[in-house]
């Protein structure tokens, strides 16, 4: 998830400081850096700039699949092999779509 220091950290849209009761909206790194959307990940926005944001759909709809991969992990694994042999086969497909820039076709 996105790190947030009240009076320090800047909405990535319109770059104005998030303040103490600020409403926000953040997501933990989980696009790669090729991908056009990338520097949102990792991210926080202000509520209402996020609300706005065109990109907001394909956006959420790509952190959507992410997260509905993600919350599909076997809870059985023990061992980094085990994990890492999972998280290749489990995001594969939806790296293939993101690298072919199919934003909504990710989250099928």
């Amino acid at each position: 998830m996105a790190i947030v220091i009240s009076g320090k950290t800047k909405c990535v849209i319109c770059a104005a400081v998030i303040e103490e009761g600020d409403e926000i909206v953040g997501f933990p790194a989980f696009l790669p850096k090729e991908h056009e959307l990338w520097q949102y990940s990792d991210a926080a926005f202000h509520k209402l700039c996020f609300q706005a944001w065109p990109d907001r759909e394909r956006f959420q709809a790509l952190y959507d699949a992410f997260n509905d991969i993600q919350s599909a992990r076997p809870k059985h694994l023990k061992t980094l092999e085990e994990f890492e042999a999972w998280t290749q086969e489990a995001y594969e497909g939806f790296l293939k779509k993101l690298r072919a820039n199919d934003i909504n076709e990710a989250h099928k």
